[in-house]
């Protein structure tokens, strides 16, 4: 009941706070007549840089944003393009060269305003924000870097946006990207990642696994609780891939899970497995470059073995008032998408680990058979 109660009040303060933005910001200082050439939209309007908002600072989400920019690029080489962003995902895109310039974004209203009025001098000619929906800061962030034509995904009803793109429901989030870049005249879109990696990281990596490939990667942990692997479910899938392949297995995960991780590894007693304690989101795309298997729940390193065409098992909890299992889905013929058997009003309550392992032993056992394509 008590939680009821927080929920009910947060979710009407939450909209409460959004009535009051959309009252202050939901506005253009200066509208600008734009010319509406779906073949020529770029050129019609003499737009020579783009804003990307990728605020929400998910580091799978700017993977998968990754393709919008060098599509944008091959077509407009000379357009400059800025990527707002928060501080975990900004390493995805750190070393990308189709992006110019990388604004770090924190929920602190007073930062916001001052990074808004430093974009605002840069004077951008189109800001590109791809959610659905917004919250009070970010209203008034889009409303301060005052580019001269602001276009969003269905928002029809705000004067904050010149152009609003319809989505596309229940489909990768891909076909939701494409849909707006193909508003600007891109066609032909190549919607592989993009992540590049550093030499030095690279080598980092090279020394670390040296004498142990091939290796596969093993993921046990999530964002949250319900969608990470429990300590017998992480148990029992790593006696199933020491069964079916000869691969060195390297077990990844922050260092506050390395009693978990280790206390796993000495009760499984093998030379086959490793935990490598890495620096960053960069060192973990560099070491699943480098394998041939990954196994992990619903996070950023699906998106990640989907970018580098590695062949992965994944599993997602079963979806109830969303389509997240199809809408953040691995983008790739080389993954094969398992699901748990939880049952929930909502999704993100279900956890993860009520899954069929006669599914994942079955998958296994197909590995040695190079035929197969998992």
């Amino acid at each position: 009941m008590i939680r009821k109660i927080r929920d009910f009040i947060q979710k009407h303060m939450r909209c409460l706070k959004k009535y009051v933005a959309r009252k202050i910001w939901d506005k253009k200082t200066k509208n600008y007549n734009v010319i509406l050439d779906n073949n020529n939209f770029i050129y019609a309007n003499k737009i020579n840089s783009i804003l990307i908002m990728r605020d929400d600072g998910k580091i799978g989400d700017m993977v998968v944003n990754t393709f919008v920019f060098r599509e944008i690029k091959k077509k407009y080489p000379n357009i400059k393009i800025g990527v707002v962003t928060r501080k975990a995902a900004k390493e995805i895109i750190r070393y990308n060269p189709n992006v110019d310039s990388i604004y770090e974004y924190r929920k602190n209203f007073n930062y916001l305003k001052k990074l808004a009025e430093k974009i605002s001098k840069e004077h951008y000619d189109l800001l590109l924000d791809f959610s659905l929906e917004l919250k009070e800061y970010q209203i008034m962030f889009i409303n301060k870097c005052n580019c001269k034509i602001n276009i969003g995904v269905d928002k029809k009803d705000w004067n904050l946006f010149d152009i609003s793109i319809n989505d596309i429901k229940n489909e990768h989030i891909t076909k939701r990207f494409c849909n707006v870049i193909q508003f600007l005249g891109i066609d032909n879109i190549d919607t592989t990642y993009e992540i590049t990696i550093p030499k030095n990281i690279e080598t980092k990596i090279d020394q670390q696994i040296k004498g142990q490939c091939p290796i596969a990667i093993f993921n046990p942990f999530a964002a949250s609780k319900y969608r990470s692997f429990n300590y017998e479910n992480t148990y029992k899938i790593l006696e199933l891939m020491l069964k079916y392949t000869d691969l060195t297995i390297c077990i990844i995960g922050e260092s506050k899970f390395s009693n978990f991780i280790e206390e796993i590894i000495k009760k499984l007693e093998t030379n086959r497995l490793r935990y490598l304690k890495l620096d960053g989101i960069l060192d973990v795309a560099s070491l699943i470059k480098k394998s041939e298997l990954v196994v992990t729940p619903d996070t950023a390193i699906v998106h990640l073995a989907s970018g580098f065409d590695k062949k992965q098992i994944c599993i997602y909890r079963k979806d109830s008032e969303d389509s997240n299992s199809v809408l953040w889905g691995p983008n790739s013929k080389f993954a094969v998408q398992l699901f748990s058997n939880g049952n929930s009003s909502k999704s993100h309550d279900i956890d993860i680990n009520d899954f069929n392992f006669d599914d994942i032993e079955r998958i296994l056992s197909s590995y040695e058979d190079k035929s197969v394509v998992l």
